[in-house]
């Protein structure tokens, strides 16, 4: 009798407030995307794990390890090197897991684009985690880093509000469906920033965190219960001219959107990935405004974010 194939799925992200200050304890806006990744696991007969990975449906890169997690083929020895660190991470966690990844085939399916910038990694984290059974916010401390609010929008169901303490990590879901949701937009710059580097870049900055943090955990909740475009307009550029004072960086809306009718915020590491958009203009006029800047993925905020 053939063995039931396991399926897992995991969401992507995006953080509407709190950038870079999450990792200092600030309350950050965040929410979970309708792409995501999938993992599929089937029981094999020959000893080993097998790996395939597909973006949006489309051959990545596979892998094959042995009984020792040794890697013994590959199409992509990089890929291949970081997925094998990654699940070696999960053994030190728990090396009761090694009988569940022997004689097991692995296929995972990624519904966005790896430049969009939305969570290939917290997503592989959290499936990974999901299927063995271990700590996801210490499998991503042992491999890929950073504050854990892509891990907690991974299984999350709608908008929350992430807090990172010393101890733990605070997640709490929030109802976020402002008046003007549908005014609402986000545009992928066309740009990909190494979040590694500018999170290192921002932890040599030298300012004034407690008052940083009060102000952005202001804003943060402002946003929560904000019934006004323009109320949420002031608050979003507010947001911007705290995080370039921080940064030594202009807004992305000053330099690059200057004419635009509405304000523009940057999302995660400044420079790169998707943008918020708030606009009173039509959705056609928002589209081709950001068409004219060479920007042609642009998402209605019910067309991307999961919020039920």
């Amino acid at each position: 009798m053939m063995e039931k194939i396991q399926t897992f799925y995991a969401h992507g992200k995006l953080l509407l407030s709190g950038e870079y200050l999450v990792l200092k304890g600030a309350q950050a806006l965040a929410v979970p995307t309708k792409y995501g990744q999938e993992m599929c696991v089937e029981h094999v007969p020959s000893e080993g794990l097998y790996w395939d990975t597909k973006v949006r449906n489309k051959h990545w890169f596979y892998a094959k390890f042995d009984s020792q997690i040794k890697l013994i083929a590959t199409d992509n020895i990089e890929l291949a090197t970081k997925l094998q660190e990654t699940i070696k991470a999960c053994v030190e966690i728990d090396s009761k897991v090694t009988g569940q990844l022997l004689f097991s085939k692995v296929i995972t399916n990624l519904e966005f684009d790896l430049q969009w910038g939305l969570g290939s990694s917290s997503t592989l984290i959290s499936l990974l985690a999901q299927w063995l059974k271990i700590d996801p916010y210490l499998l991503l401390s042992k491999t890929f880093k950073g504050s854990g609010y892509d891990i907690a929008c991974a299984n999350a169901s709608s908008p929350i509000l992430y807090e990172l303490t010393e101890r733990f990590k605070k997640v709490n879901p929030v109802d976020f469906k402002p008046p003007f949701i549908d005014q609402l937009y986000f545009i992928y710059s066309g740009q990909k920033q190494n979040s590694a580097q500018e999170v290192k870049r921002f932890l040599e900055k030298d300012y004034n965190e407690n008052s940083h943090l009060a102000e952005i955990n202001s804003i943060t909740h402002a946003l929560l219960t904000c019934k006004f475009l323009n109320d949420f307009n002031k608050l979003i550029e507010k947001h911007e001219r705290m995080m370039s004072e921080i940064l030594n960086q202009p807004p992305i809306k000053q330099r690059l959107y200057p004419d635009f009718k509405g304000s523009i915020k940057s999302l995660g590491a400044w420079g790169g990935d998707f943008l918020l958009a708030a606009s009173s203009l039509s959705s056609s006029q928002v589209k081709q405004y950001f068409k004219n800047k060479g920007h042609e993925i642009v998402f209605h905020y019910r067309e991307l974010i999961l919020n039920h």
